[in-house]
């Protein structure tokens, strides 16, 4: 079994690759919606240029979360760098989360 080198550490350059979609996603996102507000778009326009981001990045997390783990796993360099990515994706979680209960919370004070 060869040593893990820069060369073949793929693990760690995927979860780096979609850390960086991950957050120019979200950044769109957030620029995206305040924008909106100032510019009168069409509503299915403006849903789409929302939604379809939204759920890249409900792609996105869970599986530069797994290359990441996996880059543990293998022992792969850049301890520091693995450690830096794991927590930004923790943080992706956290918002992740914090979205579901504000919906799951206002379905049930709406009933619907």
């Amino acid at each position: 079994m060869q040593p893990i080198t820069k060369e073949n550490s793929k693990y760690f350059y995927k979860s780096k690759y979609w850390y960086k979609i991950t957050w120019f996603t979200f950044l769109w996102i957030i620029l995206y919606t305040q924008i909106a507000k100032a510019i009168s778009i069409n509503a299915v326009v403006n849903a789409i240029l929302t939604l379809f981001p939204f759920l890249g990045i409900l792609a996105l997390v869970p599986l530069g979360t797994l290359n990441v783990l996996k880059s543990y796993l293998k022992k792969e360099p850049y301890n520091k760098y693995r450690t830096f990515y794991l927590l930004g994706y923790l943080f992706f979680w956290f918002l992740l989360l914090a979205l579901i209960v504000a919906v799951v919370i206002d379905i049930k004070k709406f009933n619907i």
